[in-house]
């Protein structure tokens, strides 16, 4: 007689004298034996039926779907998330890569290496027309470096970010110190109490009638400034 066979009789045996038993020789006895026993006069746990666990999975993934989110299901039920959410350039996300790269023959997506359709410095204005360098120039009086020249590349990522508007970098002022002087902005009296604010609040990042390319609805003026830095 094999093995499992031999311990059937002996398995009968228990569950017979478990059942003779008083409810706490009983539940003393089962988890002896087996894990998972319910507490003493405690109800035993709920399962999580398949039906409920795939509604779970759908509930999450719609959530992603609706945020541009990635998830990358591991484990029976709890998702991870690859990513924050992602603000994605629309050619980006609808895989048009040629309406910026010069795409490799026979194929309508892969792009040939980095090459562009038209020079880097007027290929954000092809779409973004109210940013080219002649309409900003049109409408103030002042501009911000990277727009005079075309710089878009400078501060937005041309595929997608977790900042919006693809900022490269996050905060704002994370990004506007990659070319200005944070210590020498300090020590101006408009910037001494500036704290964590954006520099937004108070500049346009594109352009202004006003010098360092301060709002309309910003007091002071550029002696308070003091300096872009």
């Amino acid at each position: 007689m094999s093995g499992p066979c031999r311990l059937r009789p002996w398995l009968a045996l228990l569950l017979v004298a478990v059942a003779a038993c008083s409810p706490v020789a009983r539940h003393r006895v089962l988890t002896f034996f087996f894990d998972g026993v319910p507490p003493l006069g405690g109800e035993a746990p709920k399962r999580q039926g398949p039906l409920k666990y795939a509604r779970r999975q759908d509930t999450v993934a719609s959530l992603a779907k609706e945020l541009g989110i990635e998830p990358d299901f591991v484990g029976p039920v709890a998702p991870r998330f690859k990513r924050h959410l992602v603000y994605r350039h629309p050619p980006f996300a609808e895989k048009r890569c040629g309406a910026c790269h010069r795409l490799a023959k026979g194929s309508s997506r892969m792009p040939t290496g980095v090459e562009f359709v038209l020079p880097k410095r007027i290929l954000c204005g092809k779409c973004h027309k109210d940013k080219r360098r002649e309409a900003l120039a049109a409408r103030y009086k002042w501009l911000h470096a990277p727009t005079q020249y075309g710089a878009c590349l400078k501060c937005h990522n041309p595929h997608e970010s977790t900042h919006p508007y693809m900022a490269q970098k996050g905060p704002v002022q994370a990004l506007c110190y990659q070319c200005h002087d944070h210590d020498r902005l300090v020590r101006t009296e408009a910037h001494a109490t500036i704290g964590t604010r954006d520099c937004t609040d108070c500049h346009d990042p594109h352009g202004s009638d006003r010098q360092y390319m301060l709002l309309p609805e910003v007091e002071g003026g550029a002696e308070e400034a003091g300096g872009a830095g």
